[in-house]
């Protein structure tokens, strides 16, 4: 039985790899001959195809592995980013897994979403990479500070004032066994220069079977959650040092809460 299963769940994983890489293939294809026609066609057919692309391999996942995605905003957070709804807005995240991305974008639309991303993932996967370099989003070589810092502070420049949700991961890589890394202020104090953003903090919890695809290979189905958890409603580079604390006591309380209510299950 065991084979059997196994052999179940391996099937499930290259039929949601193979699925998943056609479609970014073709949605890249797209996006590669909308940049031949002009830079603001090449947005958009990015923006459509990234906001179509995340649903899909959230889809996927749950129909090809058995994987449950738990998406949400209370009802008086989604009252505070409706208040902000013409802002921009920065976003605190801990980061899980390769999931954590698609699962954020999906939390937030139909906002547009900017990322502070690895530099590697700039060319050589599809569709994402496109995405990236033409919506200009940060993209930082992790062994080089000056050039991180450079970068976020052009990213700074080129969105400020134009509504869009900045996504940050503190930590800055992702926990590889679900514990919370020490959090990093560097990039929230570059995006705080000259302006006061609201900040929302999201916790990502995951089973241990969805950090890594070795892992999604070789454990049984889990669940995902990505779960807005507190907002606060301006931060200045003043403040960054206490809301940043506050914002890892508040997802360290969240996922406690989340393993008790699993232990007494």
């Amino acid at each position: 039985m065991a084979f059997f299963y196994d052999l179940k769940r391996g099937c499930g994983f290259v039929i949601y790899v193979l699925i998943t890489y056609i479609c970014f293939a073709f949605a890249d294809i797209i996006a590669g001959f909308a940049i031949i026609i002009s830079r603001q066609c090449a947005y958009r057919v990015t923006t459509y195809w990234g906001h179509r692309m995340a649903r899909l391999v959230l889809f996927f996942l749950e129909a090809c592995m058995g994987i449950k995605t738990k998406l949400v905003i209370p009802p008086m957070f989604k009252k505070f980013l409706d208040t902000h709804q013409n802002n921009n807005i920065l976003v605190l995240a801990n980061h899980q897994s390769y999931i954590d991305i698609v699962a954020i974008m999906c939390l937030f639309m139909p906002k547009e979403i900017r990322f502070i991303a690895k530099k590697s993932l700039s060319y050589g996967v599809p569709l994402v990479s496109k995405v990236l370099r033409i919506q200009r989003h940060a993209l930082v070589n992790r062994n080089d500070f000056v050039q991180s810092v450079k970068e976020v502070e052009l990213f700074r420049k080129h969105h400020y004032d134009s509504n869009k949700v900045f996504v940050v991961f503190p930590e800055g890589t992702r926990s590889k066994d679900g514990a919370l890394l020490p959090f990093h202020s560097s990039a929230v104090r570059i995006l705080l220069k000259n302006q006061a953003l609201p900040m929302v903090v999201v916790s990502i919890y995951t089973d241990p079977s969805l950090r890594t695809m070795f892992s999604l290979l070789h454990s049984s189905a889990g669940t995902y959650r990505a779960e807005v958890v507190d907002f606060i409603p301006e931060i200045t580079r003043n403040s960054i040092t206490s809301a940043l604390e506050r914002a890892k006591k508040t997802i360290t309380a969240h996922h406690a809460t989340i393993r008790n209510t699993q232990t007494t299950l």
